[in-house]
């Protein structure tokens, strides 16, 4: 595959649910969470990262190899629907580009996956929407990140790349900087 989806969609609990655990906006609690890409060079080095705060791909790793598609802060944008999404295009990535990440972190304090009443993190093709990974985000329970799966290069794909599932989950991180050491483990 060359050209994919990366689709983060999330709902939140009802207050009720959540046993009143924290603040809550018209009955149910404001949930952030934030998909990321993040970009390693051949000798394990962070190269880029895109996610709401950098959207685009620079020349560092290949203009338009990876684009976000805007920053959702409270799910919802279409129940049940992707409220997220980064496209990619392998073809773009510049050749000194071994492997990138791709993770889901809660941004919003004192929030877990389990605060969702619905959540996935997905891979589809772009031209036939085949789902190449999915991951229901509250199936983790009291988690407050993942590391979901790592795109690199593959001499011996078709496409020149493969995508492995890594599902590491972490209790702490509310940003893809704090998984960089997981990814680096990884590599």
């Amino acid at each position: 595959i060359n050209h994919f989806t990366i689709g983060l969609g999330w709902d939140v609990v009802s207050r009720e649910k959540r046993h009143n655990r924290s603040a809550s906006l018209g009955g149910k609690k404001k949930i952030d969470l934030d998909a990321a890409a993040v970009v390693f060079r051949n000798n394990g080095k962070l190269l880029e990262s895109i996610y709401f705060g950098a959207m685009n791909s620079t020349r560092k790793c290949g203009v338009g190899a990876l684009r976000h598609m805007g920053d959702s802060t409270d799910g919802d944008e279409t129940v049940g629907g992707d409220d997220e999404l980064i496209h990619v295009d392998t073809s773009r990535f510049r050749p000194d580009v071994l492997a990138f990440f791709v993770c889901v972190c809660a941004f919003t304090d004192n929030t877990f996956f389990s605060d969702l009443s619905s959540s996935h993190c997905r891979v589809i093709t772009d031209d036939t929407e085949q789902s190449l990974a999915e991951l229901r985000l509250k199936d983790l329970g009291p988690r407050t990140s993942i590391t979901m799966i790592m795109v690199h290069r593959d001499e011996a794909s078709p496409t020149g790349w493969t995508l492995k599932s890594i599902s590491q989950p972490d209790s702490l991180a509310r940003n893809w900087g704090y998984l960089i050491p997981t990814m680096k483990n990884v590599l």
